[in-house]
């Protein structure tokens, strides 16, 4: 998806095996991140933080999240659709890796969460209500207009 680097990409498939079996779900409530509303869609001085205040790294690792939203949807709808839960964990910890850098705390926090349940011993309820919630915030971040947002941050 949206990592880049070889060693990146090791450590995600390394990361992507079926670990749903070994925690408690309390585990899991824990590690459950802030709640959407406390979270903005695009936070521009976050991004703008976690790419080393550099505009050009931002807008590239932006251009680089916009352009897997609609295969990382489809990934995510086929998880509603199935039980299989390997690919979907693939591409939601790569997701979720990828908003480390792009300032989108509510996809981030979305993304955490299905993660989390994934590789815990979820329920296929909480994992199927975790995969809408992360569906609505690619679809909130695909309608956000991070290229007139992007744009001004370069004046």
């Amino acid at each position: 998806l949206h990592v880049r680097s070889r060693r990146q990409r090791q450590m995600c498939i390394r990361d992507s095996g079926n670990e749903r079996a070994s925690a408690p779900k309390q585990a899991v409530e824990n590690d459950m991140p802030a709640s959407r509303e406390d979270l903005p869609v695009f936070d521009q001085s976050l991004a703008m933080q976690r790419c080393a205040h550099k505009p050009d790294l931002m807008r590239d690792m932006h251009q680089m999240l916009v352009a897997q939203l609609d295969n990382d949807l489809d990934t995510i709808r086929d998880l509603l659709a199935s039980s299989d839960f390997r690919r979907p964990l693939e591409c939601v910890h790569k997701l979720h890796g990828a908003t480390r850098y792009c300032g989108t705390p509510r996809l981030e926090n979305a993304a955490r969460t299905l993660e989390l349940l994934l590789k815990k011993s979820a329920t296929v309820t909480e994992i199927c209500g975790a995969a809408a919630q992360l569906v609505d915030e690619l679809e909130s971040l695909k309608a956000h207009d991070l290229d007139g947002l992007l744009a001004t941050s370069e004046q």
